[in-house]
């Protein structure tokens, strides 16, 4: 097999799939409408943007003219689509929820306990029949129940799912579902700068992905603990928020640490990332135009080479496609302990340095590949192997020693 081609592939794959802009997607109200108030975690994912609308684009992959080039690559993407197509049609019939379809958005409230697994809330809006939690909890051994009219679903280790009257489902520990699926819930106000209050600004921007960490002292004590890097651990052990996120045109983070030197600290290291994301998109992006301009004159060195001379065109057209030119607009600003990061561009491809794998993946493909007679050399100028500097002699072959006589059966 060529080992261009499969390279080339996945490239090409990659700009096949893109994260628009969700208007639709839940704001902040909707998102933390049952958040759980002493949550230690709190993650978010759109599933809109991200599996509903790319599920199409992972459906045709394998037609890809270039990926149908090669044989085994192709045979391998449809055992994979089969598998995943299969996954989605047993999950169907048995719970009659399509994941590539029903689901929209999730969002997860994780609350620690020690070293133990920590209770949670588990937030999932989509389109959910009435039977489900029962259905759900059924092949775990689990009993239906009754909250406010509608059938919840108890496991017999304590958990419970439902749906509220809102037709979302939650799921986790009892205590903490049942209140929530009642139709009296509401959620706790937000105090003006609290950390929720920072948590819902993030979120009514609505971005695909949100992470968040409030830990407490001991939440973050216990995970620190698990971080081997000094300043790992102080990432950790010194912040009372942070939150990262990323939207269909940039990502950013929010750091509160429990001084201003530490934040300061924070403010230095959020610059010197991004200028980091920066070199990220130029360097790959001229890497990979330097290694396509030299191609030529290596034609017929190899049939790697030949194959990326041939695709030449296309390499440029993945690289402009999931690089930018390193001039996204990004702000840092420090208020007191606070420090906040926004960066911006056309698109996620323009802020996130995803050139860093294509030009890595194109120059280790077309600079490193051993070929019999020739060698990789310095930026990928193939070279003819150097000879021994003494022929080997071979040695004689020794003779196979006699073989003894059989030895006579003893007489009876």
């Amino acid at each position: 097999m060529n080992l261009w081609e499969p390279i080339l592939a996945m490239i090409m794959a990659l700009t096949s799939f893109t994260i628009k802009p969700n208007p639709k997607a839940p704001a902040a109200d909707a998102a933390l409408a049952y958040a759980v108030d002493d949550a230690d975690l709190v993650v978010h994912v759109d599933l809109q943007p991200t599996v509903i609308d790319n599920y199409p684009t992972w459906q045709k992959l394998a037609d890809d003219p270039l990926i149908k080039q090669n044989a085994e690559l192709a045979a391998g993407l449809r055992t994979a689509q089969t598998q995943v197509e299969g996954g989605r049609a047993m999950i169907k019939n048995l719970i009659g929820i399509d994941l590539t379809s029903d689901l929209t958005s999730l969002t997860a409230f994780a609350r620690m306990r020690g070293a133990g697994v920590p209770d949670f809330v588990v937030v999932v809006r989509g389109k959910f029949a009435a039977d489900l939690p029962q259905r759900l909890v059924q092949p775990m051994g689990g009993k239906p129940e009754t909250i406010d009219g509608r059938v919840a679903g108890a496991t017999p280790d304590g958990m419970l799912i439902g749906l509220t009257k809102d037709g979302t489902l939650l799921a986790g520990q009892r205590d903490l579902i049942a209140p929530r699926l009642a139709d009296a819930w509401k959620p706790a106000p937000r105090a003006k700068g609290s950390a929720w209050a920072q948590i819902a600004t993030v979120l009514d921007q609505r971005p695909f992905f949100a992470l968040a960490s409030k830990p407490s002292a001991a939440a973050a004590t216990a995970l620190a603990a698990q971080v081997n890097a000094s300043f790992g651990r102080d990432l950790i052990a010194q912040h009372t928020l942070a939150i990262v996120s990323a939207s269909a045109t940039g990502v950013g983070w929010v750091y509160q640490a429990k001084d201003a030197a530490f934040a300061a600290r924070i403010k230095l290291a959020s610059e010197g990332w991004i200028e980091l994301m920066r070199a990220a998109h130029v360097a790959p992006r001229g890497l990979v135009e330097l290694a396509v301009a030299a191609l030529p004159s290596y034609a017929g060195t190899s049939p790697e080479l030949d194959d990326a001379i041939k695709h030449k065109d296309q390499i440029l057209a993945a690289v402009n496609e999931l690089t930018g030119d390193g001039k996204f607009t990004a702000t840092v600003t420090q208020k007191g302990a606070l420090v906040t990061v926004t960066t911006k561009g056309r698109r996620l491809s323009d802020v996130l340095p995803v050139g860093v794998v294509v030009g890595l993946g194109a120059l280790g493909s077309m600079a490193f590949t051993k070929q019999s007679g020739a060698v990789s050399g310095p930026a990928g100028v193939y070279a003819p192997a150097r000879p021994p500097a003494r022929p080997s002699t071979p040695k004689p072959t020794p003779r196979p020693a006699p073989r003894p006589a059989p030895t006579p059966a003893p007489t009876r």
